[in-house]
C-alpha cells in the first residue's frame, strides 16, 4: 500500500513534470514566433514607411496657375504669384470635398511639429462653397496661418486624389517638394516637415547652404520639343563631396517610360560620375518626370527632373 502510494505520488511528480515542461517550451515557441513575428511586422512597417517617404514626390506633374485667383477671409483678391515673396512658402492644398479627418490630421501636423518655418511663411489653399464655412473652419482648428479661398486648380494632378497635399512654391512659381501625407502614418510628414526645415533656415539666411554629400551639377533638365514615338537621353553629372566613396544605391523614376542607367562602382571621394536618363515620348504634349536618387550619402534621397514637350 505504501509502495503503490510511493509509486502514485511519483508518477503524479512525473505528469506534473511533463506537462509543465510541455507547457514552457510552447510558451518559449509562442514567445520565439511571437518576438520573429514582432520583428518581421517592425521590419514590414518600417520597410513600408521608407517607400512611402521615397515615393512621395513621384507621379506629380508641377503645374501651377500662377495668376489663380485666391481671396482671404475679408473677401479681399489677390493672385497667387502676389503671395509669393522673396521668401519660399509651404503649402497645405484642402478642400470640402477631402475627409474631414485627413484635414484635421495635416492641420494638427502642422500646429504640433516643432520647426523653424515661420508661420507667416505657410499658406492654406482651401476650395470651400462660401467664406462662412472658411471662418468656420479657421475657428474650429484655431488655424494660425493664413488661408486663401480658392477654386480648383486645374492644372495639377494632384487635386484628382481628393486628399490634402503639400508643396513648397517660389517666386519662379514652380512647385516644389510635393507630398501626399496619409492620416494614419503621421510620422510620415513630420519627417516631411522636419526636413524642409534646412531649406527654409538657408532661404532665411540663417545658415549657410552647406555642401551635400552628393551633389549633382545640374538637377533639372529641359528637352525642349521631342519627337513622340522616340527615345531621348540626357546625363547628370555629380560630385562626391564625401571623405569616402560615394555608392548610387538605388534610383526611382516617375514611370515606365524613363529608364536610368549607371555605375554601380564606388565613386572615389572629390571625383565624378554620371546618371544618364532616357527618356521615351509616348504621349503628346507637356511632361514633367522626376528621378530620386540614393545613395549612402547623408542627403541620400536627391530628385531630379527632366521635362519637355512631345509633338
Amino acid at each position: 500500500m505504501k509502495i503503490l502510494k510511493i509509486l502514485g505520488i511519483s508518477l503524479f511528480t512525473l505528469l506534473l513534470g511533463v506537462n509543465s515542461y510541455l507547457l514552457l517550451d510552447k510558451k518559449n515557441k509562442n514567445n520565439t514566433n511571437t518576438k520573429s513575428k514582432s520583428i518581421s511586422q517592425l521590419n514590414y512597417v518600417q520597410n513600408l514607411e521608407t517607400l512611402l517617404y521615397t515615393n512621395i514626390y513621384l507621379n506629380i506633374d508641377s503645374n501651377l496657375e500662377t495668376d489663380l485667383k485666391c481671396f482671404d477671409e475679408k473677401g479681399k483678391k489677390f493672385h497667387l504669384s502676389e503671395l509669393i515673396n522673396e521668401r519660399p512658402k509651404l503649402i497645405l492644398r484642402i478642400s470640402e470635398r477631402m475627409c474631414d479627418l485627413c484635414i484635421t490630421s495635416e492641420l494638427n501636423s502642422l500646429k504640433r511639429i516643432n520647426t523653424d518655418i515661420r508661420k507667416d511663411d505657410i499658406i492654406l489653399l482651401a476650395t470651400y462653397s462660401n467664406f462662412n464655412s472658411l471662418r468656420i473652419l479657421k475657428k474650429k482648428h484655431g488655424i494660425p496661418f493664413k488661408i486663401y479661398k480658392v477654386g480648383t486648380i486645374h492644372e495639377s494632378s494632384l487635386e484628382q486624389q481628393n486628399t490634402p497635399y503639400y508643396f513648397v512654391l517660389e517666386k519662379n512659381m514652380i512647385p516644389k517638394y510635393q507630398f501626399i501625407p496619409d492620416k494614419n502614418m503621421n510620422k510620415l510628414t513630420d519627417k516631411y516637415l522636419n526636413d524642409l526645415t534646412p531649406y527654409f533656415l538657408n532661404k532665411y539666411g540663417l545658415i549657410k547652404e552647406i555642401k551635400s554629400g552628393i551633389e549633382f551639377t545640374n538637377s533639372i533638365y529641359n528637352f525642349g520639343k521631342v519627337k513622340n514615338g522616340k527615345t531621348h537621353s540626357t546625363i547628370f553629372t555629380f560630385n562626391n563631396n564625401m571623405e569616402k566613396p560615394l555608392i548610387i544605391q538605388d534610383i526611382k523614376t516617375s514611370c515606365g517610360c524613363t529608364i536610368s542607367k549607371y555605375s554601380k562602382a564606388p565613386v572615389l571621394p572629390k571625383s565624378k560620375s554620371n546618371i544618364k536618363i532616357d527618356y521615351k515620348a509616348e504621349h503628346l504634349g507637356k511632361f514633367q518626370k522626376q528621378i530620386m536618387v540614393f545613395s549612402n550619402a547623408k542627403n541620400s534621397m536627391v530628385r531630379l527632373i527632366i521635362q519637355g514637350e512631345v509633338v
